[in-house]
């Protein structure tokens, strides 16, 4: 008889737990984001209060059908499951619909793939949970649809993949990132953790640009290809560019084969570069407000470059020596000097 009770309560004890369910409504986002669960896959985002954030959904819910580009709110009772009916790397619980409350349209994700190949101007950005206003700053995101590849540039340039989906689903891969330190490291930092964090983004009624997780937006861009160079505050002139373009009259040459770079550094300071076969040297001097630049004492090593190259090099030479102002467009810094020959630089 004592056999027979324990094994009775053993069962009733399984029987409760299993049968305990607590009926809940639950709201749900109305696109797939990419997940991972035992394996990369798909999941809902859910959450159980308006106010809450949203959360992944790792299994599905019994007797529900989800179709993208509807925001739910539904009732859903929820049971525990005891230990020995948890299936291998399954979930604890299991979800079983009880009705559909709401099923709400959202018409921005039922259209086709939204292109997002642009060179994208920075205006915020979260940084330790707070949304920063970076628009004096000249920060870029470069998204390639084509190539699936992204490019950022902060002091420093951090590229990547990135794959822009159905619904407005966004995922960044971890980005490579040069090495140089500058004063906006801790904007570099907070675009890292947002690549690492974003799922989807939304196109705003101006053509912006809001990368998101969730309903958290991470970071806000405009679609402007060129930033004015007034409305630039404490331009980041710091670190290693690279030459791209010499405009010489109507004669325009393209440096970017040859791999040449020039470092800035602060006003008054020692500055360093390679030209086309030589590196060189001197010094730097800068007035933001004015936006004049002046190079002083540079000097350079005498290795012989061959045929075209040296007067390649002879040319960049005498406009870097003779340079009297810069220009910020986009991502761009034009030297110049008074009888409009330009060098762009470009990190």
């Amino acid at each position: 008889m004592k056999y027979i009770s324990v094994v009775l309560i053993a069962f009733i004890s399984m029987i409760a737990t299993e049968v305990s369910a607590k009926k809940k409504t639950m709201y749900i986002n109305h696109q797939y984001v990419n997940c991972t669960g035992v394996a990369p896959q798909q999941c809902l985002q859910v959450k159980y209060n308006e106010k809450d954030n949203w959360q992944y959904l790792y299994q599905p819910i019994e007797g529900f059908t989800f179709e993208p580009g509807n925001d739910y709110e539904i009732v859903v009772n929820e049971k525990k499951l005891c230990k020995k009916r948890i299936p291998a790397d399954g979930s604890s619980k299991k979800i079983k619909l009880v009705k559909v409350v709401n099923k709400t349209p959202v018409m921005s994700v039922a259209l086709p793939q939204t292109s997002l190949t642009n060179d994208w101007f920075i205006q915020s950005i979260l940084v330790n949970g707070v949304l920063t206003d970076v628009s004096k700053k000249g920060f870029t995101l470069k998204i390639d649809d084509n190539t699936q590849r992204f490019s950022a540039r902060f002091c420093n340039t951090i590229g990547g993949k990135v794959e822009n989906g159905l619904g407005h689903t966004l995922k960044f891969s971890q980005g490579m990132s040069t090495k140089m330190y500058c004063d906006d490291i801790p904007f570099e930092t907070a675009f890292s953790n947002i690549i690492n964090q974003a799922d989807n983004f939304e196109i705003d009624g101006n053509g912006g640009l809001i990368i998101k997780n969730g309903n958290e937006s991470l970071m806000v861009l405009s679609a402007a290809k060129e930033i004015a160079s007034e409305t630039l505050e404490a331009f980041n002139y710091k670190g290693q560019w690279k030459f791209k373009t010499l405009l010489q009259g109507k004669n325009k040459t393209d440096l970017s084969a040859y791999g040449n770079t020039i470092t800035l550094s602060n006003n008054g300071e020692k500055i360093s570069g390679k030209a086309i076969c030589n590196g060189f040297f001197g010094t730097l001097s800068i007035d933001e407000q004015a936006k004049t630049i002046g190079f002083g004492n540079i000097g350079a090593t005498l290795m012989l470059c061959p045929g075209k190259d040296a007067e390649v090099e002879s040319s960049l030479f005498k406009v870097l020596n003779n340079a009297k102002k810069y220009e910020v467009k986009g991502s761009s810094l034009w030297l110049s000097d008074d009888n409009g020959n330009k060098i762009e630089l470009i990190k």
